[in-house]
Order: C-alpha cells, then structure tokens, then sequence
C-alpha cells in the first residue's frame, strides 16, 4: 500500500466519527521494518509541524521512537491543556524511564486538571509511570464522592485499560 494512504490509516481524522474505537496497533504491526521507518518519519514531520494531535505522540510511544523525544518536549512546553499535559509526559516516560522529572510534570498537571470528565482518562496514563508518588495520587481518589471517579482510579491501577499506550 502506499504510504501516503497508509498514513491517512493510521492516523484518520480527528473526529468522534473516525476515531470513536479507533485502534491502529493491528496496522502498525503488520507494517514491514522500512514502512514503520517511513510512517515514522511522516509522524515525526507532523509533530515537527506543530500538529497538536495528540494520537502522533501515542502512535510514535507505541512505535517506540526514541527519536520522537525531543519534539515531544517541545510540546509539553506548551501543551494545549493539562490534560494534554499528562498523556505527553506519560508517552516520554514510557519511551525514556530515565525521564523521572515527567512523574513531577503529570503529578502537576493531573492536580490542575478541573474536570472530572478530563480527570478519568487521565489515571490510566498515570499508571503507566509506576512511581510511589503518583501511586499515591491515584489512591487518593478510591474513595472519591464521585463513583466514576473513584471507580477509574481503581480500575487504573487493577490494570483495567492496559493497552493505553
């Protein structure tokens, strides 16, 4: 298949419509070693091109592009919300466990998140840094008044959403 439609797979339009189950794990793996180069590259372009999308920066985690980093960081200086916030410093934890200062940036930035409705998804990206501190964040709302709440805190670090990233 040609790249270019290969891209426009992988990475659909950002609407409810294109993205609502959206999974594009099946089609990474199928992709042979210098497709994943390409389609990499193509990622790496977009991100480079300030794309906000916050699917590149997931797509290039589960790729494992360690090339991705430094873009990355560029737009956590400046992300969108801090829900944003969250899931990008997760991507660049989970591409580089050296990276401990992300713990503090999503500690901060889940803390600043107002919305209950940003907060749920949130805690299975916090999961992922497997740290005492935001281990201790995210039990801090097991017995949240809110039942939604406190039921995804729990299941976030039952292991409920594994495959997030």
């Amino acid at each position: 298949m040609e790249i270019s439609k290969l891209y426009k797979e992988i990475i659909p339009s950002n609407n409810y419509e294109h993205r609502r189950d959206f999974n594009n794990k099946k089609i990474i793996d199928s992709l042979r070693k210098s497709e994943k180069t390409e389609i990499e590259k193509l990622l790496i372009a977009d991100l480079k091109s300030n794309n906000r999308d916050l699917l590149i920066i997931k797509i290039l985690t589960y790729m494992n592009s360690k090339d991705s980093i430094p873009l990355m960081k560029q737009h956590l200086e400046t992300p969108e919300n801090s829900s944003a916030e969250v899931v990008i410093a997760a991507c660049i934890y989970k591409l580089d466990n050296s990276e401990h200062e992300m713990i503090d940036v999503a500690y901060n930035a889940f803390l600043n998140t107002n919305s209950k409705y940003d907060k749920i998804p949130l805690f299975y990206y916090l999961v992922l840094f497997k740290s005492e501190k935001i281990d201790n964040l995210i039990k801090s709302y097991f017995n949240d008044n809110d039942v939604s709440i406190a039921g995804n805190a729990k299941r976030a670090v039952e292991g409920y959403y594994d495959d997030i990233l």
